[in-house]
Formats: structure tokens, sequence, C-alpha cells
């Protein structure tokens, strides 16, 4: 916890991990480092509140519902009944927080073919095997040598990125536009462009940011989520009769009401347990510090694994690597059991810790309880085995087929 937390400072992200991420990320929270990350976290923090967060839920559920509908017309497309879900869950991601962000709907969950869509599938498509090592190479590159590469996924991969940071450019341009007619906007871009506090760069970080980790790690819990379920018929149907009174809330969701189903919190716990989206994090030490008693150097390399810790005995007992949401009910419902109240590091702690953790938390809750109330599901190919790899989070390889059939 130190790293994370007392001696967090000490620390920054590689540099070369860092300019990596700021391909994908631009210069926004996750990248940026020391006194600018304190006084920027400062600033952007107001927007992740409690109760601006809370307010967001029926835009969650209106969503959700929007992704219950675009689940339907490819099941019924499909002589099967076949949906491959982790394309969808990351358009439906995206849909949302380009209205919580941008107050523009992208409605990629009509339109798949929606440039952002595109360019987002592009950069973390899990199929291409070596794109992350490239990718990692070639962020290392100045931009005449990366035309010379031998390896395609190295251009292609540049050319995503240099598209990315193109269009977040024009809809930050756009909405700066916007702000200066001086609308009552109140999503999270026109908040920040108010304060006047950021530069163009800061407020084009803070949006690939937002967008990227905003849709694209939350769309990776749902997709395991569903993952576990459908290997788990038991815990499915008892979330399905868990969340049954939530059918009255079709056309609306509050967060009282999202937030009062127990068993709901606790399967989204264990799926965020056992399948942190971003498995692994690692640390430089920028100046000599220590661990607890043991000095550290300067320039020694830490990683944290939330991926092994949140699947070790140490912590969380002999059914660490069973998939057990009853772990986060009664007496122990708030640490899932663990030993030390520190063994979750989904969201990491500390002053690096997820701004947007609550955000994804109830938007979460809506799309899974949304898709669980109105479908059953079941895994295609049960006995093949689904191996997790991707570019920042991690993803089934091949995606995720399920045989969806209308619950009724």
């Amino acid at each position: 916890m130190e790293v994370l937390n007392a001696h967090a400072y000490d620390w920054s992200k590689p540099p070369l991990g860092r300019k990596f991420l700021s391909k994908i990320l631009g210069n926004g929270l996750v990248t940026i480092e020391g006194s600018e990350h304190k006084q920027q976290r400062k600033l952007v923090m107001p927007v992740f509140s409690g109760k601006i967060v809370r307010d967001l839920v029926p835009l969650f559920w209106s969503k959700s519902m929007a992704l219950v509908a675009a689940v339907d017309r490819q099941r019924q497309l499909s002589p099967d009944s076949v949906v491959e879900i982790s394309d969808v869950a990351s358009r439906a991601t995206l849909d949302i927080i380009g209205v919580a962000c941008l107050g523009k709907d992208f409605s990629t969950l009509e339109h798949e073919d929606h440039e952002l869509a595109q360019v987002y599938k592009s950069v973390t498509d899990p199929k291409e095997g070596v794109f992350t090592f490239l990718g990692l190479l070639g962020s290392t590159l100045a931009p005449w040598l990366v035309r010379w590469q031998p390896f395609p996924s190295i251009r292609r991969f540049d050319k995503a990125t240099t598209n990315l940071h193109n269009v977040c450019a024009r809809l930050l341009a756009e909405k700066s536009e916007v702000v200066k007619e001086e609308t009552t906007d109140k999503d999270i871009m026109a908040t920040l462009i108010r304060t006047a506090a950021f530069s163009d760069d800061s407020l084009k970080g803070h949006l690939l940011t937002f967008l990227a980790a905003g849709h694209e790690t939350s769309a990776t819990a749902l997709t395991w989520a569903l993952y576990m379920l459908s290997k788990h018929s038991d815990k499915q149907s008892k979330l399905r009769v868990a969340c049954q009174d939530l059918k009255s809330h079709a056309g609306e969701m509050d967060a009282q009401t999202i937030d009062s189903i127990p068993y709901l919190d606790a399967v989204c716990n264990e799926v965020l347990r056992l399948f942190p989206p971003v498995t692994a994090t690692s640390r430089v030490a920028v100046r000599d510090t220590q661990i607890g008693d043991t000095f550290v150097p300067k320039g020694t390399i830490c990683v944290v694994v939330p991926w092994a810790i949140q699947r070790s005995a140490d912590y969380w007992g002999p059914d660490a690597e069973v998939f057990l949401p009853s772990r986060w009910l009664g007496d122990n419902g708030k640490t899932g059991g663990a030993k030390d109240s520190t063994a979750f590091l989904t969201f990491l702690h500390g002053p690096r810790s997820c701004i947007g953790q609550n955000f994804a938390r109830l938007e979460f809750k809506c799309l899974l309880a949304a898709l669980v109330m109105n479908f059953e599901l079941e895994l295609r190919n049960a006995e093949e085995p689904v191996i997790a790899t991707g570019t920042i989070t991690i993803k089934p390889r091949n995606g995720l087929e399920l045989i969806v059939r209308r619950y009724s």
C-alpha cells in the first residue's frame, strides 16, 4: 500500500509505458505525474462527485435498455440466436460516456460503423496477438521511422491512434464552441471547459482518458460478468430473480433503486475481483524511498498485479479462484471476506486510484441487470477454453459468443 498510497508520489509509471499509454489516453490523469497530477486531479474530482454520478443513473438505464434492444436485434438475425457480446457491450458503454462526457450521443448501438467505435475497436482488438508489443515499440520511434517498419501492426497502431487524437480534437473544438454560447450543459467536458483552468492539450488529454477508460474497462467487466454467469446458470438464475422487481422500472431508474439489490452488488464485486479489467500496473521509484522498513533506491521498478493479488489464497482463502458472489454478502460483505481490506485493487488505492469508480460501478450494475432480466445466456462453445488477452484491458481473445434467448 505504500507504493499506491503513503509514498504514491515517490513512484511514477515508467516513461516508456507512459508514452505508449499517451498514444491512446492522451496526457490525462492516467499518464501525467507528480505535482501536475495532484493539481489536475483536484480540479477534475468535482465532476465525479457522488450526487453528479448518481444523477446519471437514468442515462445508464436508458442505454441499458438500448443495449437490450441491440442484443435482441442481433439475436434475431442469427439462426442460432448467437450474439458476440464484447463488441456490443463496448458500443453501449461508448454511447454512455459520450453523453456523460460530451453531452453527445454517438448512437453506436444503432450505427456500429461510427468512426469512434471503429477506431477504438482497432486499438483494443485482442485478436492482435503482437499488437501491444509492436505498439509499444512504435511509440518509441520518430513518426518518419514508423512508415519504414517491417511490421504492419506498428503502422496500423500509429494510424489508429492518430485518428483517435484527431477525432477527439474535433469533438473538443465543437464542445468548446457550444460552451462559448453560454449554454447550461452539465456534461463533464462542459464543466471542465468553464473552469478555464485547463490548456487545450490538457482538455484533450482528459477527453481521451474519459472516453477510453470510461468505456473500455466497463465493457470488459460486463463481458466477463456475462461469461461467468453463462458458466454458472444457478447464479445467473439467482441474479435474475433478484432483479425482477426492476421490471417495473423499464422506462426509468434511480441510484437508490439499482443500489437496493445486494446480490447484484455481490455479483459485480466478484467479477471485478476475478477479472480486473487492468490486470497489472508498473511503477518506477523517482527518488529514494521505502516500503515498510526496507530502503528502496531510485530507479527501482515495482509491478502491482491486481489479477494475482485478487486470486491469492493468502488474502482470499482456499476458494480464492472460485466464482462465489456470496462472499460479498452478510458480515463480510464490505471486504468479500479478504484478510486484508486492501486486497481488492481493481480500482487501485490512494491518489492514483480510479477517479471514475462510482460511475463505473453504477453503470456496470445497470447494464448487467438489464441483460439478465431480459435474456437467458449460454456459452456457444462451452467446451472451448476462453483465453484472456488484450492491449490495455484484458478480454476474451476471440470475443465472447453467447446463445441468447428471451426470458419471459
